[in-house]
């Protein structure tokens, strides 16, 4: 239990969910993520009904109902949310194809990008439960976000080995909180709590544009 419930809550109904708190959203999912994977886990059901969010919008995720060891996955039997799996998923489904551990990790990143852009976008445009997936009918994004698009398409790629694997992503999100947290120190003298709910938004909004155009991570991945 967290305060505010799950993320999907939060993306239809909190008025106070605004561009510094997606992001401190979508940065806490990642850092969990990185911590699953470091224990040898694959969570293979992240989605906004998994994460659970605190007052001050810490991201947790919740829901260990389908997670797996990596190292011990010999085929995947459970299904789950359809709409946020990549079309690999479906070929271990069922099948005695063993998938190898990198590529059971970038299941999760898949999810995590769709998450991503229903952070910061309300929707990835993937909703219908009862649509099948497969390598014949990949996702289309109808509704790019103004934000974090470079590292959604990277983590939505068709191709497993397209994917950026978890500490990379990681990485580049950490480098934006850096980048931010600096901004606010050198630029603004004061902390980035210190500022009120409007000026955090236009000064994300200023320092991400910076960050894009200053720096090129995403060519890394």
């Amino acid at each position: 239990y967290m305060e505010k419930g799950s993320l999907r809550d939060v993306i239809e109904k909190d008025k106070d969910f605004g561009l510094c708190e997606r992001y401190k959203v979508a940065f806490g999912i990642i850092c969990g993520i990185i911590r699953i994977h470091e224990k040898g886990l694959v969570h293979l059901d992240i989605r906004p009904e998994n994460v659970l969010i605190g007052n001050d919008f810490t991201a947790k995720i919740a829901n260990f109902y389908k997670a797996e060891r990596a190292d011990q996955i010999q085929y995947l039997t459970s299904v789950a949310a359809k709409q946020y799996m990549p079309p690999e998923f479906y070929s271990y489904l069922g099948s005695d194809k063993e998938p190898n551990k990198s590529d059971i990790q970038k299941i999760d990143i898949f999810s995590y990008g769709l998450t991503l852009l229903e952070i910061f976008n309300g929707t990835h445009g993937r909703r219908n439960e009862n649509e099948e997936f497969s390598f014949r009918n990949p996702i289309v994004v109808k509704k790019p976000s103004e934000y974090f698009k470079e590292l959604v398409d990277k983590c939505i790629q068709q191709k497993v080995a397209a994917r950026p694997i978890p500490e990379i992503v990681f990485s580049y999100m950490n480098k934006i909180d850096s980048f931010f947290r600096f901004v606010c120190r050198e630029e603004e003298k004061k902390s980035l709590e210190s500022f009120s709910y409007d000026e955090r938004k236009i000064l994300f909004k200023n320092t991400y544009e910076l960050f894009i155009n200053e720096f090129n991570f995403i060519s890394e991945m």
